[in-house]
């Protein structure tokens, strides 16, 4: 009997005791959550205040930068993207007016090349022609264009057995252009028109020359290239040919004054090398 009793005493204490340790393991547990709980409240509690004073200042320091109504906006939440100027142009492509765009331009032209005639043993000369020019170039897409001008121009060509200045000229020039990358463009010509020239040769060991200007026919075909150096200017190069036939009928004695009957078609051709400038309008 002395024994059960010990024996029951004995697993009552056992019992009590796990529950102690239990109650322990759980006060143990809460204390821990609790300096966590704390721990976290008060982290909170200081980013908030270093926040609190970083907008602060940066309230105070935006103004200086931005102007008052920039500030109202920032203060409000709004992004404010920073002012740049636009990439392109309105009218297209960054470089001149004279890329892929319609538009007027009005220009400049020089060349220099030989003169010879197209019959005969007379040999060529150095002979050279100065143009003005305005035209419109149309845009029909992003590799190609059409352009159209009118040029006027004035020079002096020939051979070894006549000079013939001109007075006066005038072209009408279309051209097919293409685009060979960054802005340049190969330009393929052709143009049509009148020159005016004074005919002097020589006959006989005398001088002589047409008794009136010699209106005749002119053509020309070319090949350019057009290459921006600016927002609305363009250097243009290239080499051309140009042809030119005049028929001679009367010329006089350069001294006398006596005429001479004459059916004389003479043919000049001219190649040369050119170089141009272009303006945009």
């Amino acid at each position: 009997m002395l024994d059960f009793i010990k024996r029951f005493n004995a697993k009552k204490l056992s019992d009590v005791q796990s529950i102690q340790t239990q109650r322990e393991k759980v006060t143990e547990s809460g204390i821990r959550h609790e300096v966590k709980h704390n721990s976290r409240k008060h982290l909170y509690q200081t980013a908030s205040k270093v926040l609190g004073i970083s907008a602060l200042l940066f309230s105070n320091i935006v103004p200086l930068a931005y102007g008052n109504d920039n500030t109202n906006q920032l203060a409000q939440g709004e992004y404010i993207p920073p002012s740049t100027p636009p990439l392109y142009e309105s009218n297209g492509a960054p470089g001149t007016k004279l890329t892929h765009r319609s538009g007027l331009y009005v220009g400049g032209n020089l060349q220099f090349g030989q003169s010879r005639s197209a019959g005969g043993s007379a040999n060529p000369i150095a002979a050279y022609i100065a143009g003005a020019e305005i035209g419109y170039v149309a845009g029909t897409g992003s590799w190609d264009r059409y352009e159209a001008a009118f040029e006027a121009f004035t020079g002096k060509v020939g051979h070894s057995e006549a000079d013939m200045p001109i007075n006066m000229g005038a072209m009408i020039k279309i051209g097919k252009a293409y685009s060979l990358g960054s802005n340049f463009w190969g330009v393929w010509g052709l143009g049509a028109g009148m020159a005016q020239i004074d005919y002097k040769t020589e006959i006989a060991d005398r001088d002589v020359e047409a008794v009136d200007p010699v209106l005749g026919l002119a053509l020309q075909g070319a090949y350019s290239l057009v290459m921006p150096v600016g927002k609305y200017m363009s250097l243009n190069a290239g080499i051309r040919w140009t042809h030119m036939s005049f028929n001679i009928q009367k010329l006089k004695d350069s001294e006398t004054g006596t005429k001479i009957d004459r059916d004389d078609n003479v043919i000049i051709n001219m190649p040369a090398v050119q170089l141009g400038v272009r303006l945009g309008i």
